[in-house]
């Protein structure tokens, strides 16, 4: 009998140390893929007398993700899947001046990189065999780009030293190998949570529609470049979204959700808070379908609570370009002007000056795992072009711009990376972009509540209004829920919720801050791309303001990098125009009542 178990235990070893070897091996046969395909590529990716690249960074990506979608009680969509793809960027010339920052617009030329499936399974031949398919393709692109770029600057008797800024930058190499994360897929947990929360719509009357969506993904990603920079790192996401929806008094629809973003299933919520939420959500549609329609327009002072002030004011300072993630100038052909160096607005031109209110500071802490006992979801360890973030980065200090966040293609005043490429989650997807992570706005000046409330009313009755808008999260536990907006009357102080009010940011909306809160709010949120989503919206620029606020939030649907707020609690700002809405046509109701009887 002892024996058998001595027996029993060497195999039970003998197991374990086979499946860590096996563990260990996926890894070891995905590098050396990576690595032997690089090195043919640096000495025989050759076309004509173009040279050889100077810079290959290699990336492969392996994803398990899914997603799960109920309503009243029933799953309608449930599905995961499996993906591995591998990512080539590929440089021709030097450092100071290569195939990037340049864009011909006579022939189109723009293209240096690309993404390619490969092997589900780790598979040492199918892993060359799709990053050598890519090589080759995107070294054809990129030596085309490099030749035309060269041959313009020679045209114009444009040198590399007449270059503002090199073309790539060049960074600390290091080996970084983050350990994997523990599997948490369970279809039937994700599947049984999703079930419970959306049949709790079958309490309510009034809601039309509603559902509840569940998206995951655990993405590890293995990468390599030519410098010698090798890394792993992962990356694991969950998004709980509740929708609702139900007809205001005009009988046009309207929607609210609740957004529970968090890097683990076990970190949600717990099942009864997120039942209360819904009940709270629902609650407060009543009351904006019962609340007075603004029709109007308004300027003046507005107060911003907690949560709206991230949504609606900080979040859009890091949009691309006129903001804190830098857009650097490329140089562009035309055949009307040749050889031109982009003339896009940046605050690239703002260093050194004024670009919000003296009071405001911005900082980035990367490496904070938490705040007062709340995760930071915005914290990482390790960005996606394989670069460790400084514990800490000063991008505005009392209003100044001190620089901007960049990647390693340098601005003109910038030439360093500060290592913030980071995952972009979109339609349950990811990219990467140059973005934030953990921000620190911190106040020189600092008021309580009820000091900034009697500043607000005194500005009002010397420009003589008569109320005053005061704009509150619905306070839950959800990441993101909707926006309120009360009309407060400066004689009684009485409040009272209005619907229909769009709020648009400027450029220098945060030029002039009235007062800022004497506590802290901290925020785990996403933030969009503001700068592709505006470009996206001019298509529809002409059409009336509240169907292009529908249009913009559909857009925006679920996505953006995880960011964490630190900031005052309370924003005033001195001036804002709040336009109300135009269409007040009522339309025609609903000809058969609800099958559930629930309205």
């Amino acid at each position: 009998m002892r024996s058998i178990t001595y027996i029993l235990v060497i195999l039970a070893l003998l197991t374990t140390v086979s499946a860590s070897a096996s563990e260990k091996s996926d890894s070891d046969i995905i590098f050396k893929a990576m690595e032997d395909e690089m090195a043919r590529s640096m000495t025989e990716l050759k076309l004509d007398d173009n040279g050889t690249p100077f810079y290959i960074a290699y990336n492969v990506m392996q994803a398990k993700r899914g997603k799960i979608l109920a309503t009243l009680g029933a799953i309608i969509e449930s599905n995961s899947d499996d993906r591995a793809w591998c990512n080539v960027n590929l440089k021709m010339g030097d450092y100071n001046l290569n195939d990037e920052k340049y864009y011909d617009k006579a022939n189109r030329i723009n293209h240096n990189d690309g993404f390619f499936s490969v092997p589900l399974g780790v598979d040492y031949d199918g892993i060359r065999r799709s990053l050598w398919i890519m090589s080759s393709s995107v070294y054809k692109n990129a030596s085309e780009k490099y030749k035309n770029k060269k041959e313009q600057m020679e045209r114009q008797g444009i040198s590399v030293e007449d270059l503002p800024s090199p073309d790539f930058s060049k960074e600390d190499v290091n080996v970084v190998l983050l350990d994997e994360l523990e599997d948490e897929f369970s279809k039937e947990k994700f599947e049984q949570l999703t079930k419970e929360l959306s049949a709790q719509f079958k309490n309510f009357k009034g809601v039309i529609d509603s559902e509840v969506e569940l998206n995951f993904q655990n993405v590890m990603q293995y990468g390599v470049n030519s410098e010698g920079i090798k890394f792993k790192t992962p990356y694991r996401f969950y998004i709980l979204s509740v929708n609702a929806t139900m007809l205001d008094k005009n009988n046009h629809t309207f929607t609210q959700s609740l957004e529970y973003y968090q890097t683990s299933f076990t970190q949600l919520p717990p099942r009864e808070e997120i039942l209360s939420d819904i009940n709270l959500l629902v609650e407060n549609m009543h009351q904006c379908k019962e609340s007075e329609m603004f029709t109007d327009v308004y300027s003046g002072p507005v107060l911003f609570m907690n949560d709206a002030g991230v949504e609606m004011c900080y979040k859009q300072i890091f949009k691309k370009g006129m903001g804190l993630v830098a857009n650097p100038r490329s140089l562009v052909f035309t055949k009307e002007k040749g050889l031109i160096r982009d003339e896009n607005k940046s605050w690239e031109d703002y260093k050194d000056k004024k670009v919000v209110d003296l009071k405001l500071s911005f900082e980035l802490k990367p490496l904070m795992p938490e705040y007062k006992g709340k995760i930071l979801l915005g914290s990482f360890e390790l960005d996606l072009d394989g670069l460790v973030p400084h514990e800490t980065e000063l991008l505005i200090k009392d209003g100044i711009l001190n620089q901007q966040l960049i990647g390693r293609t340098p601005t003109a005043l910038q030439h360093n990376s500060l290592r913030h490429m980071r995952f972009y989650i979109q339609n349950n997807s990811f990219s990467q972009k140059v973005a934030p992570s953990v921000i620190k706005i911190t106040a020189s000046k600092v008021k309580t509540t009820e000091e900034i409330r009697s500043d607000m009313v005194e500005q009002a009755e010397e420009e003589g209004l008569d109320y005053v808008f005061v704009v509150k999260p619905l306070e839950c536990h959800a990441n993101k829920a909707p926006i309120n907006y009360y009309k407060v009357n400066i004689n009684d102080g009485s409040e009272e919720m209005v619907s229909g009010m769009s709020f648009k940011y400027g450029d220098r909306t945060l030029m002039k801050v009235k007062a800022l809160g004497d506590g802290e709010c901290v925020i785990n949120s996403l933030l969009p791309d503001y700068a592709e989503i505006n470009n996206k919206m001019k298509r529809y620029q002409n059409a009336p303001p509240e169907i292009l606020e529908i249009i913009r939030k559909q857009m925006i649907g679920i996505q953006g990098t995880p960011i964490s707020v630190i900031c005052p609690d309370a924003l005033l700002l001195e001036s804002v125009e709040l336009n109300g809405v135009k269409n007040n046509i009522q339309s025609a109701s609903r000809v058969v009542p609800n099958p559930m009887n629930i309205e």
